[in-house]
């Protein structure tokens, strides 16, 4: 009797658990061909530059161990590489520490050749840690969402339609640095109500990609009745990637103060409604306040917006 019992108390504790790992899986288009979004997820710390949430990745001399440090100070995370395989367009790793309620981590990324173009698969199996496994998997598919479709080359979009291309536009520009004067680019995209509409200013991240940006978020944007301006604070500069460059970052520092004022001069937007909206490095240079010197440069070159502007970020 005493064994039925214990036997009995064992099948309980195993049905209340899982019996497998979970899993999580996302693919995600990219009008790059596969050589390509290869090259852009780079080394072991490349697509950490993709996360909104992430400040900063940091690799072993080695390369095969990469610390993700998180804004706010809310903690980190710390990765193994398990393999790299550049004839496969693949690798894979395992988490040996993080925020995520979740033990037995293991991730793999693979860029697949669709065509032309390409698809990212990033799937990973774990174990719930301390939570239910419907908590641990939305976790992870939240992180996954965050990482691909916030501020990363992939088109995010169910809408497999063509889209129309937005309008490119260009306006003053100037360096915090130098004081140079410059001409920035844009991808506008306005609403197809009569307006004036408010507005959104876009800022892309530490990694770049304006265009991807643009397509995931100012056509949806546009969808709800705001226009959009995508700003491209690369291009105008030459300048491929600022993650952990601080100085080439600050240089744009009065980009979205310039789209601004592009802004509520245009007829179709209405100058009392208009925001920035920022992801990663580009919330961070959304909320960052300016200093008396580039306070003063705005003024000297008539580009310091006379009305009050909301400004918000991501994350």
């Amino acid at each position: 009797m005493r064994w039925t019992l214990i036997l009995s108390a064992v099948a309980a504790t195993i049905s209340a658990t899982s019996a497998f790992a979970l899993e999580s899986s996302m693919a995600v288009r990219s009008s790059l061909p596969p050589h390509e979004l290869w090259k852009k997820s780079g080394d072991f710390c490349g697509m950490s530059a993709w996360d909104p949430a992430v400040e900063r990745c940091e690799l072993s001399e080695d390369g095969k161990q990469r610390t993700i440090v998180f804004f706010g100070g809310i903690g980190r995370l710390v990765a193994a590489l398990e393999d790299w395989d550049n004839s496969s367009r693949s690798f894979s790793w395992t988490n040996l520490s993080g925020l995520a309620p979740v033990s037995n981590h293991h991730a793999r990324v693979s860029v697949i050749a669709d065509g032309q173009t390409s698809v990212l698969k990033l799937t990973a199996s774990y174990d719930a840690k301390g939570v239910s496994d419907v908590e641990a998997k939305k976790t992870i598919d939240d992180a996954f969402y965050r990482g691909l479709c916030m501020s990363s080359p992939l088109l995010c979009s169910d809408d497999q339609r063509p889209l129309t291309p937005a309008e490119v536009v260009e306006f003053d520009g100037l360096s915090s640095l130098t004081s140079r004067r410059l001409t920035l680019r844009g991808y506008l995209r306005r609403p197809d109500s009569a307006g004036p509409s408010p507005a959104v200013v876009l800022l892309h991240g530490c990694g770049g990609f304006p265009e991807p940006l643009d397509e995931n978020w100012g056509v949806r944007i546009a969808a709800w009745g705001y226009v959009a301006l995508t700003v491209d604070s690369f291009g105008p500069r030459g300048l491929k990637n600022t993650c952990g460059h601080g100085a080439s970052a600050s240089d744009t520092a009065l980009d979205p103060y310039q789209a601004l004022k592009f802004l509520v001069r245009q007829e179709y937007v209405d100058p009392k409604r208009v925001v920035v909206l920022g992801f990663s490095q580009g919330g961070w240079l959304g909320c960052r306040p300016l200093s008396a010197v580039q306070l003063k440069q705005l003024r000297r070159t008539n580009l310091l917006p006379r009305r009050r502007f909301i400004l918000s970020a991501l994350p």
